[in-house]
């Protein structure tokens, strides 16, 4: 069996190494595929903790309404929550619902994206070459559509 080297911490909030600009209490302290809180002010090239977990009140779109329970997504280049996958990092599930106009969303940051389903897509019958092809970049734009592959740059 294989052990880990060493514990290091609880895993709700976590040290941070700060190599940007300071950063406030509460700002959003984006990842690679992760959303992270501040839990204090955290200068330039120092070190704080920031909140890996927890519900927190996020700035949100005011073109759509979210239901309880719903997964969201937070389009790092607005600085908003959004119900759209594609392009945007996962960040949890609203905990109560949102009207369309309303400019913020209380949502339970989590851990791991539960996946999201792609609609069905039917068995290729292609019998040329040029089909297969339509047919895979017919799923290949379902997985970009969905948020399980990055969209073309």
């Amino acid at each position: 069996m294989t052990a880990v080297n060493s514990f290091i911490q609880e895993g709700e909030s976590l040290d941070y190494a700060n190599s940007g600009a300071a950063i406030g209490y509460l700002d959003i302290v984006v990842g690679t595929d992760k959303i992270f809180i501040a839990n204090c002010a955290i200068p330039q090239n120092g070190t704080g903790t920031v909140f890996a977990e927890g519900v927190f009140e996020f700035p949100a779109v005011t073109n759509a309404a979210f239901t309880f329970g719903q997964k969201l997504y937070y389009d790092a280049t607005n600085g908003v929550v959004t119900a759209v996958p594609a392009g945007h990092i996962y960040i949890g599930y609203a905990t109560e619902a949102k009207a369309t106009a309303t400019a913020t969303a209380k949502v339970n940051l989590v851990d791991v994206n539960p996946g999201t389903k792609v609609a069905n897509q039917a068995a290729s019958v292609a019998t040329t070459a040029a089909g297969a092809v339509t047919d895979l970049n017919t799923l290949i734009a379902a997985l970009k559509t969905a948020g399980i592959m990055t969209p073309d740059a």
